[in-house]
């Protein structure tokens, strides 16, 4: 809680590792921004609670595998404290969720051999416990008897801990048939998981913290855990769940935008992966005028820590997020105060680093690195763009606004020259009709380019998040040009680009070649890798 910051030998809560949020929350913004070497001691951590807590798990549940308790040290203690207030000691499930962390490091990472030698076993065992910590409660496995973490009495099945088992029972399925192991284990993984129960939302519209419809709207306890599966899981999916979207807000607002300071640093976590960008600019001014000290330190009197990292994750998840299904979310949640801006180095899942330029609230640009040559899904605005990349290639993707000659209700296609480079332009059109004013307005497409030459550009102040640079610029007035008849080529011929550039409707054409210099890359260009905006 206190960490390397701790002012004396016995520190609040005698600077333990609380597993129940606060230790989670100290390494959430380690890959996000780009600092993927500081989340070794976390899995040094994890790693070392397996063999005592694999004691731990068969004593207290008779289970196989491993857990920890909500309580754990540098030596090895995973059991749970001595003391009878079950309502915040009981927590069974502080392994499970600390193992769900190790494979959302993976999807970061995309390391393979990581993966097999330090992760997945320990992530194989936690599976295995959660599958024994289950009882049957009418039709359902559920986790019972279990706590909301530090709120409430015994309940047959408190969300929060069915939502943990049922991340990481995803998890590991998903990582054991990206290793080729353990068919078996996958199969009963599987089987529990179609046995938990669902979320369930309640009668004033909030999704419900326990298994029984008690929730008080009145009730401002700082802790969310039953929005686990919202953040920092992904069982909750705000592009697909409106249902359950729309009860995590009315949770959220139940419980009130201030909080202690770790508490609030979660909710703005909340906020964003809601795609509530100025609620969640709320929580982190509220984190910055409330819930921290002079010193910037996070306050949970007298101090934590826990607040600060999980303040500045809230920010990259604001800006960026990568945790549907593989879709990088450009600027899911930037809130209207937000106006002009550019970050650079931020870490997306399926091993990309992404560059992000805003203007009037609106992307203007974003440069993505492959890290790991996969396949990039790009979302913004409601509008997808998927394509094959090259490990180690860099791309360059650009929101334009199409002239009203390009707007007309039929689909054109032509080649233009680039210098050296030749492109394949196409604009997405209407069909059959011409487009209502506000369609004309939206109207808009995104190109890519690979970009294979140098930039460079002055230093600017800015916020440092890690290695991601968050540059807040003035707001500038919007750029126009003066011919109606403008664009997307016109638009990088002015900006000087002698890079490849592709567009969204792309035919088989084989491939595209850049080289410039002493370097030459090469995209495969065709209809299964690329995607309509």
């Amino acid at each position: 809680l206190q960490g390397l910051w701790s002012s004396g030998l016995d520190a609040p809560w005698h600077a333990d590792y609380h597993n129940n949020i606060n230790l989670q929350m100290n390494y959430w913004p380690a890959a996000s921004t780009n600092l993927i070497e500081c989340f070794e001691p976390f899995t040094d951590y994890v790693l070392s609670c397996i063999e005592p807590g694999r004691k731990t798990a068969q004593s207290y549940y008779g289970a196989r595998g491993w857990t920890a308790a909500i309580s754990g040290n540098p030596f090895g203690f995973t059991a749970p404290l001595n003391s009878d207030a079950m309502y915040w000691n009981y927590n069974p499930v502080a392994g499970p969720w600390l193992a769900t962390q190790l494979w959302d490091h993976y999807l970061f990472t995309q390391d393979r051999r990581w993966l097999a030698d330090r992760a997945y076993p320990a992530i194989k065992e936690s599976a295995d416990f959660a599958c024994d910590l289950l009882t049957p409660v009418g039709k359902y496995l559920s986790v019972s008897p279990s706590y909301s973490p530090e709120h409430g009495t015994a309940d047959l099945g408190a969300t929060y801990m069915n939502a943990v088992v049922r991340q990481v029972l995803t998890d590991a399925c998903t990582a054991a048939e990206t290793l080729g192991v353990d068919a078996g284990s996958v199969k009963q993984w599987q089987t529990t998981l179609k046995k938990l129960p669902p979320y369930r939302i309640g009668s004033h519209g909030q999704l419900q913290e326990w298994w029984n419809d008690i929730d008080d709207p009145a009730d401002r306890h700082r802790h969310t855990n039953h929005l686990f599966g919202l953040h920092p899981g992904n069982t909750i999916n705000p592009l697909t769940d409106s249902l359950l979207t729309e009860a995590c807000k009315t949770t959220l607002r139940e419980r009130g935008d201030e909080a202690t300071g770790w508490s609030m640093g979660w909710k703005l976590n909340h906020w964003a992966r809601l795609l509530d960008g100025d609620h969640a600019y709320i929580l982190y001014g509220n984190l910055l005028k409330e819930g921290t000290a002079d010193n910037l330190w996070d306050q949970h009197p007298p101090f934590q820590i826990d607040g600060n990292f999980g303040g500045t994750a809230g920010v990259a998840e604001m800006l960026l997020q990568s945790h549907n299904n593989g879709i990088i979310q450009l600027l899911p949640a930037l809130p209207s105060a937000w106006t002009d801006g550019e970050i650079t180095g931020l870490r997306a899942r399926g091993g990309f680093e992404v560059d992000i330029r805003f203007a009037s609230n609106r992307l203007q640009e974003a440069t993505v690195k492959s890290l790991a040559g996969k396949e990039c899904r790009l979302l913004y605005d409601g509008r997808e763009l998927s394509f094959p990349t090259v490990k180690g290639a860099t791309y360059r993707i650009t929101w334009v606004r199409l002239s009203r000659r390009e707007r007309r209700p039929r689909m054109r296609m032509k080649n233009v020259r680039i210098g050296r480079a030749q492109a394949i332009q196409g604009t997405v059109q209407n069909r059959g009709r011409s487009p209502s004013a506000t369609a004309v307005r939206r109207h808009c497409v995104m190109a890519i380019k690979l970009n294979v030459t140098a930039r460079t550009k002055a230093a600017a102040p800015g916020i440092r998040l890690g290695r991601a640079n968050a540059v807040a610029a003035m707001p500038q007035p919007a750029q126009s040009h003066q011919h109606s008849d403008v664009n997307a080529i016109d638009t990088y011929e002015r900006r000087g680009s002698n890079d490849a550039v592709y567009s969204l409707r792309m035919r088989s054409i084989g491939a595209i070649s850049s080289g410039l210099g002493s370097t030459t890359t090469t995209l495969e260009a065709s209809e299964s890798s690329t995607a309509v905006l």
